[in-house]
Parts: C-alpha cells; sequence; structure tokens
C-alpha cells in the first residue's frame, strides 16, 4: 500500500488561498497541518481571520478529519484557538485516536505575551487502516524558544513525553511536524533511532520560506525544523520541499512510502 503525504505549518491560514489553490491541484492520502488556528487567534506573527479547520474541511471533502486543540487565545477564547489537524482519505478506517498533551494550558494564552514557553503544546496521533494494514500517523508543533534552534530544557521535559509515546506505538508510524529545533538536537536524534527522518536523510538545508518569514534576517541561511519520520520498514519512494509554493513561512514537505 502507498501513502502519499502531505506536511505544513500553515501559519494560521495567512496565504490560505495559495494553500487552497495548491490542494485543489493536488491529492495526498493523508495531510497533516499544524498552526491551524480560528477566528481571532492573534498573538505573536499570528494573527487568523478565518476558521482553518473548517475551510481545510470545505477543501477535502474527500477526506476526514481532526482538530486537536492545544491552546484557546485570549484575544477571542470562544472562536480563537490553535491546534494541530490530520486528514485523511475517506478509504481509510479510523481505528483509534490519542492527543498527548505535551503542555497543558487551561486558561486561553495572553495575545499580549512576548515569551511562548508556556504555549499549550500536543501531538495528535490517529490509528489507520486500509485494507487490513494497520499504521499510525502523527502530527504534531514543538515548543519554541525564542527563535533559537538549540533545544532547551523546557523544550526537552515536553518533547521526551512524545518520545515516549513513539516508543511504544506497536504499528507502522509516520511522525511529522515543525519541531522549532534542527536536526542536531538531542530530541530529533533520539527520535532518529525509532524511525528514519527523512528531513536530514534527503540532506535539507532549510525549511523556512525566506520571502515570507518576517525574522528572515536574522536566521538567514536559515535550518530545518519541520520534518516527517517514517518507520523504517517503510519504502520511501519520493520525498520533496516545497520551496517554490509559498504557501507559508514554512516550506511544505511531501513523501510517498510504501508498506
Amino acid at each position: 500500500m502507498k501513502l502519499k503525504i502531505f506536511q505544513l505549518n500553515m501559519w494560521a491560514g495567512t496565504y490560505f488561498e495559495r494553500i487552497k489553490q495548491y490542494l485543489q491541484q493536488n491529492e495526498f492520502d493523508i495531510l497533516c497541518f499544524e498552526e491551524v488556528a480560528g477566528i481571532g487567534t492573534k498573538h505573536g506573527n499570528v494573527d487568523s481571520s478565518i476558521d482553518c479547520f473548517e475551510e481545510l474541511k470545505n477543501i477535502l471533502k474527500n477526506h476526514n478529519g481532526k482538530l486537536a486543540i492545544s491552546q484557546y487565545d485570549s484575544s477571542n477564547p470562544k472562536t480563537g484557538y490553535f491546534g494541530n489537524a490530520i486528514f485523511w482519505h475517506k478509504d481509510f478506517a479510523l481505528k483509534s485516536e490519542k492527543t498527548i498533551d505535551l503542555f497543558l494550558r487551561r486558561d486561553p494564552f495572553p495575545s499580549t505575551a512576548k515569551s511562548f514557553e508556556e504555549v499549550g503544546r500536543n501531538a495528535l496521533s490517529l490509528n489507520l487502516e486500509k485494507n487490513n494494514i494497520a499504521f499510525t500517523i502523527i502530527c504534531t508543533h514543538l515548543a519554541l524558544a525564542g527563535g533559537t534552534k538549540i533545544e532547551q530544557p523546557f523544550q526537552r521535559k515536553q518533547n521526551k513525553k512524545l518520545i515516549s509515546y513513539v516508543k511504544e506505538i506497536k504499528t507502522p508510524f509516520i511522525l511529522t511536524g515543525d519541531f522549532n529545533i534542527d536536526a542536531s538536537q538531542p530530541s530529533v536524534v533520539e527520535l532518529g533511532k525509532y524511525a528514519s527522518n527523512l528531513t536530514k536523510e534527503f540532506n535539507v538545508k532549510n525549511t523556512i520560506d525566506p520571502e515570507l518569514h518576517r525574522k528572515w534576517e536574522r536566521i538567514k541561511p536559515g535550518f530545518p525544523i519541520d520534518f516527517i519520520f517514517v518507520s523504517r520498514q517503510m519504502k520511501v519512494r519520493q520525498f520533496t520541499v516545497l520551496d517554490s509554493h509559498h504557501l507559508s513561512d514554512h516550506f511544505a514537505l511531501t513523501t510517498t512510502v510504501e508498506l
């Protein structure tokens, strides 16, 4: 069975019309999104005027979707949210789902905050099946530490929860996300013990869009912080960084694997 996978930090739909056009022209079995935001979500460089999850559902009519909200936003706590989402083609059956809380935040995040250590973080994990073949797909957005690519202690503490979960997965799995650290950092290296890091294996040097990222002058020539990991029993047929589509301040990643 082949799986065609799409991964993107969608920047709260800042360039949603570009995302919409791309998805209408390209077919994927599994799509993973981070920075999925609701109407009125406003902090840092995020200012969302749409409900990203609902808009994605309108485009991906042949897919089912799940959203894992990691926090609500103080600017509009009724509709302002942040989270991760996975969409899967309706040919696949959902067998089970789990949200792994990496940092649980119970109150809305303040829109005026300058530090993002206490942003709610989670990972969404779905167990899917088709033709009696089961696999797990995980989407996550890991903690940010002031724009540095060096993993900080509070990040490591959260990331270890994800690693512990990955270690116990019984099926072949795919892990995608914006990790906010580069491939040399401890948690990325440790995850590489349990699955193939395609971002590293394909020698990706940067996943941040220099045309759209507002802090590009501080971080150029960039570095890879967006990842796809796949179980080693999966055969990788294709891997691409979409560095010319400008869908977000991050580049989208795509891969086709066979299991």
